[in-house]
């Protein structure tokens, strides 16, 4: 990232006054960056105004607001030549949508794994840091790989955005085996938890009644007399059950360790992701 802005500048006209920056340089930006994501003022160049009795003193220590300007012009993530040749794919198969934040999206996912090697439960679930993400969570929160939203994927499955999502996020090569993932309904489905069964994974929680592949049955329906039950849902191999409360509540358990006791689904979930039913 440093070499590329050192070099793109080069050829761009410079707004600000630009010298090289240093390493260090593009430490205190970066440090800036989060700094300005915690104390929200109207304008960027409030953080560096004098007169204002809302002055705040700490950004002109770090860099001068002409300094942090022009770097923020001129940041580049990726080679200015390889971003010349995909912006002449425009319009094709080919063309990358991501191809100038790529290598810091990258970084980050591989940092995010290397660092730390998550306990058994981990959740999939969608969080919006000013983009839409589908983000595999552990149970402390910390997110162990990520997935940017773009639209309709040139490499889809065919078997749904829902599936194609889990199955990405889901790394056997990176976390092995014997994980429990809890997902929404929005993923939940027969077709996913078989995906799952056979790259040794469990996985439990609600899923929509009427999606492909739920049993339709009369013996399926929701009436307010019932109480709790379970039967299988995938007839003949015994791998998946489904528990239905008072609460009209559905919950679909696959191929779960004997760790994993019956009412356990939903108590995981809640510890997952930090939601209360």
């Amino acid at each position: 990232m440093l070499r590329f802005s050192n070099s793109c500048v080069k050829t761009q006209t410079r707004k600000f006054l630009w010298t090289e920056i240093t390493a260090e340089e593009m430490k205190k930006f970066i440090g800036m960056l989060m700094y300005m994501s915690v104390l929200d003022l109207p304008r960027m160049s409030d953080f560096w105004r004098r007169e204002s009795i809302f002055s705040v003193p700490f950004p002109a220590t770090a860099m001068s607001r002409d300094q942090f300007m022009a770097i923020l012009a001129n940041l580049h993530m990726s080679d200015p030549a390889k971003s010349a040749e995909n912006d002449q794919k425009k319009g094709t198969d080919d063309y990358d949508h991501l191809h100038r934040v790529r290598p810091l999206m990258e970084m980050i996912q591989l940092n995010c794994k290397a660092i730390y090697h998550p306990r058994q439960h981990l959740a999939v679930d969608e969080r919006m840091w000013g983009l839409k993400f589908f983000v595999l969570a552990a149970t402390n929160g910390y997110t162990i790989d990520f997935k940017l939203y773009t639209g309709k994927s040139k490499t889809a499955s065919g078997k749904g955005l829902s599936f194609d999502v889990v199955a990405g996020l889901i790394d056997k090569g990176n976390l092995g085996f014997g994980y429990i993932v809890y997902t929404d309904n929005f993923y939940t489905s027969p077709l996913l938890y078989r995906h799952l069964r056979q790259q040794g994974f469990g996985a439990c929680r609600t899923y929509r009644q009427g999606r492909v592949g739920v049993p339709t049955i009369q013996e399926n329906a929701l009436t307010k007399k019932i109480s709790t039950r379970q039967y299988p849902v995938d007839q003949g191999q015994g791998s998946s059950v489904r528990e239905v409360d008072g609460h009209k509540r559905s919950h679909s358990v696959l191929h779960h360790p004997p760790s994993l006791q019956r009412g356990q689904c939903s108590g995981g979930r809640r510890q997952v992701m930090g939601h209360t039913n």
